[in-house]
């Protein structure tokens, strides 16, 4: 019998789960058993707990917790996924500009770095929608990759400066390698482990922060259902209605430990410093 080491097998049940998650998203409009906005009986069908044909309980208003659990996995997953992977993109390429440039200009850009990463996220989306009110979701979206790209470009900048020095670098330059085919094909490829890590715990960060700043009102709004809606509306019932937060909190926590044992299951894969010629 073959014994995975414990990392594979981490990083399989992490990739396992997140699949899992998304496709209970995607597939939401036909796995949730009611209309995750229907309030059917108010009075009788309220704060009920688990039970058939309601197999999370009900809310305050009636609502079925699993169909809306399901349709705030796709609000979710596709807001994190949306926002952690621009801000991927965004970090990547300021990190290589400035890994790539010379010593005034990755000063310049480092320093506008560090300035930017001190504002906290929050205060941007509640400033935003102090001015603009409620935040569509692809406005929400571009909010949050701006404001969460800062330390992809440091890791990515860091990582660019290392490799400039290395032997396979000088040696492409003094073959007369063209700086974009250098950058595209032999840079680029080198600082895809980093990338990859630093992608997927923005991802993580993201789904935290849109839960975040959902229970406080600031992000996706009631009736349209996420993660932080869900928690919001147990909080009136901490104790008396468990099952309210019981299922939210548990996908959201799920969710972010499979991301975070994705990226160390990426790290150990690629672990830093031991980065071969491509």
């Amino acid at each position: 019998m073959t014994r995975h080491p414990p990392g594979r097998t981490a990083r399989r049940a992490a990739i396992g789960t997140l699949v899992g998650l998304a496709a209970a998203g995607v597939l939401a409009p036909w796995l949730a058993p009611f209309d995750p906005v229907a309030q059917p009986d108010i009075l009788a069908g309220a704060g009920r707990p688990p039970h058939w044909p309601h197999v999370l309980g009900t809310d305050a208003y009636s609502r079925d917790v699993l169909s809306r659990l399901l349709h705030g996995t796709r609000v979710s997953l596709g807001l994190g996924l949306a926002a952690g992977g621009l801000a991927a993109a965004l970090g990547t390429l300021v990190g290589l500009a400035s890994g790539a440039s010379p010593r005034w200009l990755d000063g310049m850009l480092m320093r506008g770095v560090d300035t930017a990463v001190a504002i906290p996220r929050v205060v941007v989306l509640a400033t935003a929608v102090a001015i603009w009110g409620a935040l569509p979701a692809p406005l929400l979206v571009l909010l949050m990759a701006a404001t969460g790209w800062f330390g992809i470009a440091r890791l990515v900048r860091t990582e660019v400066r290392a490799l400039r020095g290395t032997e396979w670098m000088t040696a492409a330059v003094a073959q007369g390698v063209p700086p974009w085919r250098r950058w595209w094909h032999h840079l680029l490829p080198a600082v895809w482990p980093t990338i990859g890590v630093a992608a997927t715990l923005a991802v993580a960060q993201t789904i935290a922060l849109e839960a975040a700043v959902s229970f406080l009102g600031i992000g996706v709004r009631p009736p349209q259902s996420s993660w932080g809606t869900l928690l919001a509306d147990a909080a009136d019932h901490p104790w008396r209605w468990w099952w309210l937060a019981a299922a939210p909190g548990a996908t959201l926590v799920a969710t972010l430990l499979a991301c975070n044992a994705l990226a160390d299951g990426l790290r150990e894969r690629h672990r830093p410093g031991e980065v071969a010629s491509p």
